[in-house]
């Protein structure tokens, strides 16, 4: 499933947000609540390690409401700092709530057939730990993609359709670039090539900033040193260089 149709998807089930009111008196702790709501932020990354983990849409949207019900009551304790970061934190819970899962079923089969089966192992292919860091990594560009889109307004130079068309088609020249976007904006100033290099050099500038703050806010303690780990960790951090210097000073 693409980004477009994950979000779509998870608008039609309940999230963390939804069953922070169907749980106990735990999830009105502040600290749990802005634990969910972070969780929320970055939703789409957890449902598609679930989808890649079981292989199948109605597991991985129990497994979802599952582990947005289990977060909100607490169920996997606080996130601790001070033990390491919120997103190895959220892959851990995931982990072990896959592995129950999937124990689970292997006990029905076993009740079913009345024949033991070997041990859960991940399903061929799968590593859990590329995968989590995958879809958090995609979760992360998405958002900073769509944040680029949302301040892009008539009046404002054209940083993401520019940026984006240019993503998508590397191989043009920056005459081909212009002429087809001068046909599809229809600027009152037509492009040149100088000004459209110009657009694409502030563009990227601008979603790189945006990039480094969403890895901030994925961070529950941002300081300039833990943001500059998690680029590095996340492979983002000889892009994001100098966004990050730009966000110091």
């Amino acid at each position: 499933m693409d980004s477009k149709s994950v979000e779509q998807h998870l608008s039609q089930i309940a999230t963390a947000w939804t069953l922070m009111d169907r749980a106990d008196g735990r999830s009105k702790e502040p600290d749990l609540a802005a634990q969910a709501a972070l969780v929320e932020r970055y939703q789409t990354a957890v449902y598609r390690y679930l989808l890649a983990a079981v292989r199948d849409l109605n597991e991985a949207d129990d497994l979802f409401q599952e582990f947005a019900l289990r977060l909100v009551r607490g169920d996997f304790g606080k996130a601790d700092p001070s033990r390491g970061r919120f997103r190895d934190y959220v892959k851990s819970a995931l982990i072990n709530l896959v592995i129950t899962h999937q124990k689970k079923k292997k006990k029905l089969r076993v009740m079913d057939s009345g024949f033991e089966e070997p041990a859960a192992r991940e399903a061929d292919g799968f590593d859990s730990d590329k995968e989590f860091l995958e879809n958090w990594r995609k979760t992360l560009l998405d958002r900073a993609w769509n944040a680029l889109a949302a301040a892009q307004v008539p009046e404002s130079p054209p940083f993401n359709d520019a940026l984006r068309f240019r993503s998508e088609n590397p191989k043009l020249s920056s005459t081909q670039l212009a002429e087809i976007l001068n046909a599809r904006l229809k600027p009152v100033q037509p492009f040149t090539d100088a000004a459209l290099r110009k657009i694409l050099q502030r563009a990227r500038e601008k979603f790189t900033d945006l990039l480094v703050e969403e890895v901030a806010q994925s961070i529950q303690n941002p300081s300039t040193e833990a943001i500059e780990q998690e680029l590095i960790d996340l492979g983002f951090q000889a892009y994001c260089k100098r966004a990050l210097e730009r966000r110091i000073h």
